[in-house]
């Protein structure tokens, strides 16, 4: 079967790319939304079929990989919330002592310091990252480089960041 005899979607396998999204992501509503998208992708690039394989494992493949992505979305979105709780419960104590916040804005300082003295194509793709909360596929378009490329980037920016930082304390 070649993309251009490939079927539309049926009821079968919109409850199949729901079950395959419903197994992974273990949330009723998410699954149907990642099955919504799944099925869309599949229509959209429904060219791309070779025939290789069944459409039924083809659309398994599309399932199970926006399942994964909606699962590391969640998580990177969960690691966002819980570093802003952290920081507003930490700036929200009323009686903090004047040497406490100006311990604080020092060590805003040093990490500004840090990150200004990063070489220019690793502080971009930190600051597009944590201070735009973009994701890996939009820094590798905003910086016309690959994706591995944003990830070893980013990487190295941490670490670098990590070995500056404790030296300078």
């Amino acid at each position: 079967m070649y993309a251009s005899q490939l079927p539309d979607p049926t009821q079968a396998d919109r409850g199949y790319v729901y079950a395959v999204a419903r197994r992974i992501l273990r949330d009723d509503d998410e699954a149907q939304d990642v099955a919504q998208d799944a099925l869309l992708l599949a229509h959209r690039r429904r060219s791309q079929f070779r025939g290789e394989a069944s459409y039924r494992t083809w659309l398994h493949r599309i399932a199970v990989s926006c399942a994964i992505t909606s699962l590391r979305r969640r998580r990177a979105s969960r690691r966002t919330l819980d570093a802003f709780a952290a920081y507003a419960y930490a700036s929200r104590s009323i009686g903090e002592l004047a040497d406490e916040r100006l311990d604080r804005r020092r060590e805003h300082a040093r990490l500004a310091g840090a990150i200004a003295a990063l070489d220019p194509m690793y502080r971009r793709v930190l600051e597009l990252r944590v201070g735009e909360d973009r994701s890996e596929q939009e820094i590798a378009r905003a910086l016309e480089i690959s994706i591995p490329a944003v990830k070893v980037r980013a990487f190295r920016a941490r670490n670098m960041l990590r070995q500056a930082l404790p030296a300078a304390a």
